[in-house]
This record gives structure tokens, C-alpha cells and sequence, in this order.
């Protein structure tokens, strides 16, 4: 049985991808922030008792080393991170201070302890801005960050390049682009939408207040890059991945699936415009071309964006219904 590490906050990735290997007869270690972590996201699976948990502080080396020592992982999947673009611009020392040390602390300790094990390291569309190579980004446009979170995701992507070609380590980079899942924190717009009609629907809310709803994304089902992640380290040279659908929607495609999920046609009597929510600088076109996934990984995304927004709807519906 393989062992893998996957750094953890209990977001949506780290419990689609632990499900999905546990499944393949892994066995999962998580790394946590603290003993009070909440496995809300495990137990929607069912698999909290099948993951042996360390606490560890991703900033502090000697832990990082002496987790990676003892335990010889053959996978580590680098997936913990401060996460949130607008976020980062109030917290810009904790984000620089987490997010460049965690992967230097990881490289470090795999080189000197477990040269053999292979790293996932979790890049981001962020740090393209809206840089394109005729319309779509690809593995070789070029990286323009306009946020904290994204400079320090380009960061650990270029320390990634650097130990894969000067150390021979297995590192890799995967550019992730949105991904989205009924497991999806409630910070982000998308599930912030399937959330919020859910609650209007219910009567529990009367208004939805949101930014920019004209920006495209590449949008896809969590639960189906998870697989293209994994496939990324059964190669046997490591490289780097887009991982995307190839196609575009706005927050207005968003608003129109899950108003008609519950059957409300006049979605403008109750969709309110802030410009507080808008971004300093706009990213107004995000998508990726994926033919290195699809060619080497065989792994294209199996969930459309409308089955992907009614099964948020529907499990929004149900926790709210519920509540």
C-alpha cells in the first residue's frame, strides 16, 4: 500500500482527493492545523476514522522534517494554502509567511529524508492575470500575479522548477484552475450563490449581494480533477498541468442555474450589486487549455458546469431544509 501526506484545512480538495485514495487502498496521513480542526468535510464521506492526523505548523521546518522522516511518505500532495485572493490583500505578511515557507519547509525536508517521494505542489490560474497565448492560457504563458496569494503561489511554483531541474526531484506543478463542490467554503462566490438562492428559495433570505457578474472563469467539478491530481504522480517524469474544462462562464450563468433549480424567473428582484466585492484589478477572462492533461493524464473533466451547479443546489437545498 502507497502512504500519502496531504496538507490540510479542511478544504473541498483535501476530502475529495483523501476519499478518492483511500479508495485506490492508500494509506492517508493528514496534516492539520490544530487539534480543534473541523473533519465536517471527512465525515461527508464517511472516512474520518480512516485518516491518521498530525498537527503541525506548515511554517515550522523541524516539524515538516520530522513528520516527512519518520513517516517516508511515496506521495506528498502539497494542497494547503491561504487560499483567498481578497483576502490576502489585509493579511499580506501571514500570506507571504505560510504560503513561501510551507513549500521550502517541504522541499527541504523530502530532498534530505524521502528523496524518492513525489510532490504535488498546488499552483493556481491566479497568477496569470489575464495573460493569454492566442485566447487560452497554457503551461507556457506567461505569469502576471496581481494579488498577494498569487505572488506567493508563484513563489512556490518557480521553488518547485528550480529543485525539480537542479536537485532531480519529482515536483509537480499543477495549475489549478476554479474548481468548485457542494464541499465548497461559503467564502466563495459559488457556493456563496447555491447558498444563498437555497436560503431565498426557503424564505430565509431576501437578498443576494454580489460584485462583477460578468467575469468568465474556468469552472469545474472538484471531484473530478482530484483524479487528473493523482494521475500527475503515477507518471514518471514529473511535469506541469493545466487542470481545466477549456470553456468559460460568468457569475450571470451561476445566478441563471440556480434560480431555475428552484423555479424563480425574476433572479434581478433579488440580486443586489456592491461595488465593495469588486477586485482592485479585475481579472475579467480566465480559461485554460488543457491538451497536456487530456494527452498525457487521460483525464479530461467528466462533470458539466450545469450538472455541476445543480448538485450544488441540491445539496444546499437539502442542508438548508434540514436546518
Amino acid at each position: 500500500m502507497k502512504k500519502a501526506f496531504i496538507t490540510w484545512i479542511n478544504g473541498q480538495d483535501w476530502a475529495y482527493l483523501s476519499d478518492l485514495l483511500l479508495r485506490k487502498w492508500y494509506i492517508v496521513l493528514w496534516l492539520v492545523k490544530n487539534d480543534e480542526s473541523s473533519l465536517a468535510n471527512l465525515e461527508y464521506f464517511g472516512i474520518s476514522q480512516k485518516i491518521t492526523l498530525y498537527v503541525w505548523d506548515l511554517r515550522d521546518q523541524t516539524i515538516i522534517t520530522t513528520i516527512i522522516r519518520d513517516n517516508q511518505p511515496d506521495e506528498i500532495y502539497h494542497l494547503w494554502w491561504l487560499t483567498s485572493p481578497g483576502e490576502s490583500r489585509h493579511l499580506v505578511s501571514e500570506y507571504i509567511s505560510t504560503n513561501t515557507q510551507s513549500i521550502v519547509s517541504i522541499i527541504l525536508a523530502t530532498l534530505e529524508h524521502a528523496p524518492d517521494a513525489k510532490i504535488f505542489n498546488a499552483a493556481t490560474s491566479e497568477m496569470f492575470w489575464n495573460s493569454h497565448d492566442e485566447g487560452l492560457q497554457t503551461e507556457n504563458t506567461p505569469l502576471k500575479p496581481t494579488n498577494p496569494y498569487a505572488v506567493t503561489k508563484l513563489f512556490a511554483y518557480r521553488m518547485a522548477n528550480i529543485y525539480r531541474q537542479s536537485h532531480n526531484l519529482f515536483i509537480v506543478n499543477g495549475i489549478l484552475f476554479n474548481h468548485e463542490s457542494p464541499l465548497r467554503p461559503l467564502h466563495f462566490v459559488t457556493r456563496k450563490i447555491t447558498d444563498g438562492v437555497a436560503r431565498i428559495a426557503q424564505w430565509l433570505q431576501g437578498k443576494l449581494v454580489l460584485g462583477n457578474l460578468d467575469a468568465k472563469r474556468d469552472r469545474w467539478y472538484a471531484g473530478d480533477f482530484v483524479e487528473g491530481i493523482r494521475l500527475s504522480m503515477q507518471q514518471d517524469i514529473s511535469d506541469t498541468y493545466i487542470f481545466s474544462t477549456w470553456y468559460t462562464n460568468t457569475i450571470k450563468d451561476i445566478l441563471d442555474i440556480a434560480f431555475g433549480y428552484v423555479g424563480i424567473d425574476n433572479r434581478e428582484s433579488y440580486v443586489v450589486l456592491d461595488p465593495a466585492f469588486n477586485r482592485p484589478i479585475n481579472l475579467t477572462h480566465l480559461y485554460g487549455k488543457n491538451d497536456k492533461a487530456k494527452t498525457v493524464l487521460w483525464r479530461e473533466p467528466k462533470t458539466s458546469f450545469q450538472e455541476l451547479i445543480k448538485m450544488m443546489m441540491e445539496e444546499d437545498m437539502r442542508r438548508v431544509i434540514l436546518k
